[in-house]
């Protein structure tokens, strides 16, 4: 009869772990089946015509705000240092 509950009480507790990660996969394999499907829509143009690089032009431009960010704070602290703060 132990066995029994304690079996039972096992199903019960790996029901709450069991069934979150469940959700999550199927949140993954949709936005995994989303995200491929998006980057297939780019190269399905003709091949004579040019498609951007979506993905580089975004690295660049993330690349260029950081690089203005990292000099604007360099700026700013030799400015600091200049003025003896």
């Amino acid at each position: 009869m132990t066995l029994i509950a304690l079996l039972g009480f096992a199903a019960f507790f790996l029901s709450f772990l069991v069934a979150p990660m469940a959700i999550l996969v199927i949140f993954y394999v949709g936005f995994a089946a989303r995200d491929r499907s998006k980057r297939k829509v780019g190269h399905a143009a003709a091949p004579d015509s040019p498609v951007p690089d979506t993905m580089a032009a975004e690295a660049r431009a993330r690349q260029s705000v950081m690089e203005r960010a990292d000099t604007e704070a360099g700026q700013t602290s030799a400015s600091r240092r200049l003025e003896g703060r």
